[in-house]
């Protein structure tokens, strides 16, 4: 039995997300599409026992923390899936899904239906290929982040970059396909924060 969990801060795209996969599997008793409080309150009574998990949506990493720590503690150590769309780090169009670690791909805000339906149901695999797409942040990339950190929090003295600094911010943003470096840096302290948690 599979779970797709939905949960989006952008209400109507909640809905429609929400109609576009309950009609889509509405044929498939194999398959359930809920919210979070319908979907811990079959975990937690033990009404249904899945053994796949997906998730949908912008859920800020704090929200993605509890929902995994409460999976975790009502006994789910199944495959858990996450798909994010890119806009909740500002991004409006990505040049297809980027990888942030072996369990979470971002896609791009302005997916169409039949590509993201296509991603869910696992005809175009994006989780499979880790060679292409990853987002793989190294230590001369969190040399700059961490630049770019003082510069966001208005600490222009630590921020000042050299002329090797900024080859190694054209590399990154060519690498990743990602201009903007507000967006880079929230990326990185997401997959930074998420790699640590898959731990849990």
């Amino acid at each position: 039995m599979r779970l797709i969990i939905v949960d989006d801060r952008h209400y109507f795209r909640f809905v429609a997300l929400s109609e576009i996969l309950f009609d889509f599997f509405e044929d498939d008793e194999e398959v359930e599409v809920l919210d979070i409080p319908e979907a811990r309150r079959r975990i937690r009574f033990g009404s249904q026992c899945y053994d796949e998990i997906l998730i949908i949506g912008t859920l800020t990493f704090c929200r993605l923390q509890y929902l995994l720590k409460f999976l975790v503690r009502n006994g789910y150590r199944v495959p858990i899936k996450i798909l994010l769309f890119s806009d909740i780090f500002g991004l409006k169009i990505l040049n297809g899904p980027l990888l942030l670690s072996k369990n979470c791909a971002l896609l791009s805000a302005s997916i169409t239906q039949d590509e993201l339906l296509s991603i869910i149901k696992g005809d175009t695999p994006v989780f499979h290929n880790r060679s292409k797409g990853t987002v793989a942040f190294t230590r001369n990339d969190r040399h700059i982040l961490e630049r770019w950190s003082h510069m966001i929090n208005g600490e222009p003295d630590s921020a000042a970059m050299t002329k090797n600094d900024y080859q190694i911010s054209r590399r990154l943003k060519l690498r990743t396909r990602i201009n903007n470096e507000l967006s880079l840096y929230l990326l990185w302290r997401f997959s930074r924060n998420l790699s640590e948690l898959e731990g849990v």
